[in-house]
């Protein structure tokens, strides 16, 4: 609070980047003085204003054992207030997190196993190719994710970072759609597996393996054994494809901001070279695109190997679909609604990532290409953004796929040209008609 009695001059130094406040102004005009009153305002936007917005992703991850929070390394990574039964969903959360992790690995491991086995006796070798491949892929990815866990915190965090230099925007309605698209992959998915794994289908393809390691089991037995492996499909399915679903929408979510981000520079990159003169707030773009290209280069090192997998993974299940519709008599409704899912489920994922990262990589390089424009009207007093300026505009920051393809518009083509060449090789190999 601030008082001045002498004179009604009032002069106060606000600087630029401080949160918005609310200045009221009281005249007492006994004894001629002002008062005046600062105040924060508070809104949805806070501080924490992203980490709010993926609370959701990172809650559901804990449930399947993802500590995506890192609670251990952070003293309050998150500014909602903690209830009381906090400490009850804390422990509930560890308990979940250690046991998802073993059932996940150990119940893939044993598939891939099962699969290698039935590649080796049973006589259909394209069918079971793909479904190790297949394993194998979803095995290394989880590996991926569970051991960047804590990356996903820290991304969220840099990101936090830069929304604090803009101004305030409403980002709270983006994130919708990204819950409808989880929501829609878990109906295909649970779709899928219950027309996937029905009664006769499961029931016979037990009876194949227990025949193929020669075991003699009484009718009981076979039954407890059946609706154990049934149950087990079913768990293991949902939690995988949950993980994987969750992955996929992060990513594209974290894209989505940050092309939100670089619209406001390419706006106000537009204004500068609208005038005459470089505006006081320059500099702030300035620091904002090089925090912007420092979250998209540390996006990268992380998550392109993932982004890679899943994408593969993606053309492997389009492959798969695609193969079993061609070279198999499929006349049951369930068995073609059953594909379709799947090929749905596979198809988002795929195309969720390359066309996030595509249109992300796009706008970067017209904000790329508008900084070098601009940077020889930045005169002599301003040497040290120029520099700076200069050293992150040498840098070839691009999401890409395991550093061997840049994600681009071109390449979304490509790839399904390339599944249709590939697909229709090893789809008639072997073939004799």
């Amino acid at each position: 609070m601030y008082k001045n009695l002498k004179s009604r001059e009032i002069s106060l130094d606000v600087e630029k980047k401080r949160p918005p406040q609310e200045f009221r102004v009281t005249n007492f005009a006994l004894n001629n003085s002002y008062k005046i009153e600062v105040s924060h305002k508070t809104s949805f936007i806070s501080k924490e204003r992203i980490l709010i917005e993926f609370k959701w992703i990172f809650c559901i991850l804990q449930l399947v054992g993802i500590n995506g929070m890192n609670y251990s390394r952070s003293k309050d990574p998150c500014p909602i207030k903690k209830k009381k039964g906090w400490n009850i969903k804390k422990g509930l959360f560890s308990c979940c997190q250690s046991w998802w992790k073993y059932l996940v690995f150990c119940n893939l491991c044993i598939k891939t196993i099962l699969g290698i086995s039935g590649l080796i006796n049973f006589p259909d070798k394209m069918n079971e190719i793909t479904h190790v491949f297949h394993s194998v892929l979803l095995i290394l990815s989880f590996i991926l994710i569970y051991r960047r866990e804590h990356a996903l915190f820290q991304r969220t965090k840099e990101l936090s970072r830069i929304y604090k230099r803009l101004p305030e925007t409403n980002i709270r309605k983006k994130k919708y759609p990204f819950i409808a698209g989880f929501i829609l992959i878990l109906i295909f998915m649970l779709t899928s597996f219950v027309l996937r794994f029905d009664l006769e289908e499961k029931h016979s393809e037990l009876g194949k393996y227990i025949l193929l390691f020669h075991v003699d089991i009484h009718v009981l037995v076979f039954k407890i054994l059946y609706y154990l492996t049934l149950a087990n499909e079913l768990l293991i399915y949902t939690i995988g494809m949950i993980i994987l679903s969750l992955m996929v929408i992060y990513y594209s979510f974290m894209c989505s901001l940050i092309r939100n981000v670089l619209k406001h520079l390419l706006k106000k990159l537009n204004n500068e070279f609208n005038s005459n003169f470089l505006s006081e707030d320059f500099k702030n773009l300035v620091l904002i695109y090089c925090e912007v290209v420092t979250c998209l280069d540390n996006m990268d090192e992380e998550w392109s190997l993932l982004a890679f997998v899943t994408v593969l993974n993606g053309m492997l299940g389009l492959f798969w679909c695609c193969y079993i519709v061609t070279f198999y008599s499929v006349t049951n409704p369930a068995d073609y609604s059953n594909l379709l899912c799947f090929a749905i489920t596979f198809l988002g994922f795929k195309l969720l990532i390359l066309f996030s990262a595509s249109t992300t990589n796009e706008l970067l390089s017209k904000i790329k290409n508008g900084f070098r424009c601009i940077t020889y009207r930045i005169s002599n007093p301003h040497v040290g953004i120029r520099r700076r300026l200069k050293e992150y505009l040498t840098r070839e920051t691009r999401l890409t796929l395991w550093k061997i393809y840049v994600m681009d518009m071109p390449l979304v083509i490509t790839s399904f040209g390339a599944l249709l060449t590939y697909g229709m090789l090893l789809g008639t190999l072997g073939k004799t008609s």
